[in-house]
């Protein structure tokens, strides 16, 4: 797990590049186009699954959109943003297992709570896509939650840590 952690100085905004959506089921894991509640949004197959799972990766801030008419999913007060990471085996193509989900605050004083929350998701993206020693991580297990979430946590502590210089 070490080499991971020590990917948080990469910075992964300029790895990754907005795509369209594609409809193409084998599509390398990439960035989506994001619109509405989405702020980031990946799809696509992880380089070491060896095409057995697609991953989604999916940051939206919780904020009401009127157009839309719901509040979404879960809305607690005190968080500005949630994230989901699903995984579909291709052996089950219509069954989406849910990897983690959880609700943040991203509010960082002198920074856009959006932008955090970009940051956060690209970073997780990119650990999905360096997996390669943690195949555990990618799919369901008892600790995965935890991984997950200190994750987003050790990305967001380095955000204050760069602010705070």
């Amino acid at each position: 797990m070490k080499n991971l952690w020590d990917t948080l100085q990469t910075d992964v905004s300029k790895i990754f590049k907005p795509k369209s959506t594609s409809t193409d089921p084998d599509q390398q894991f990439c960035r989506l186009a994001a619109g509405g509640r989405v702020i980031r949004s990946y799809s696509g197959f992880l380089p070491y699954c060896r095409r057995t799972a697609g991953h989604l990766l999916r940051c939206e801030h919780l904020r009401y959109i009127s157009s839309e008419g719901l509040q979404p999913y879960c809305v607690q007060s005190n968080f500005t943003h949630q994230i989901w990471l699903w995984y579909r085996l291709n052996r089950e193509p219509d069954k989406l297992h849910l990897l983690f989900r959880g609700q943040f605050d991203f509010t960082l004083l002198g920074r856009d709570s959006d932008w955090v929350a970009g940051e956060v998701a690209d970073f997780l993206a990119f650990l999905l896509l360096n997996c390669e020693g943690h195949h555990r991580e990618i799919f369901r297990h008892s600790g995965g939650e935890i991984f997950w979430a200190y994750a987003v946590e050790r990305k967001f502590t380095s955000l204050l840590c760069e602010l705070n210089g």
